[in-house]
């Protein structure tokens, strides 16, 4: 068996929101310039080196099958997990039985 790759799904919503907050930082600068020049680079260079984290970490998301164990890359960060130490799998859709997110709440 050779190696398979395949990335990770990109939610629209993340991409929505991750632009949408790069916008505000960077309106919100752009009309406080004029005010306070030093803040608003300040603002600028915080932003850039946020994004600049963010992409090392997130960019690529990727999961590798090999022969022995399935790699998850998320950026500079790779976790190996060998099969052997897995107890059972099945097809998160599939199996009907969908955990919800502890974040949902109670219906």
């Amino acid at each position: 068996m050779s190696d398979e790759t395949y990335p990770s799904r990109i939610d629209a919503w993340l991409v929505v929101l991750v632009a949408g907050s790069v916008g505000v930082v960077l309106a919100e600068a752009a009309s406080r310039y004029s005010r306070s020049p030093t803040e608003s680079l300040i603002s600028i260079a915080v932003l850039a080196a946020t994004l600049l984290l963010c992409a090392l970490v997130g960019f690529p998301c990727e999961y590798t099958l090999t022969e022995t164990q399935l790699i998850i890359r998320s950026g500079l960060i790779r976790r190996h997990i060998a099969y052997r130490t897995s107890r059972r799998s099945s097809p998160a859709a599939a199996s009907g039985r969908h955990r919800p997110s502890p974040c949902a709440g109670s219906r």
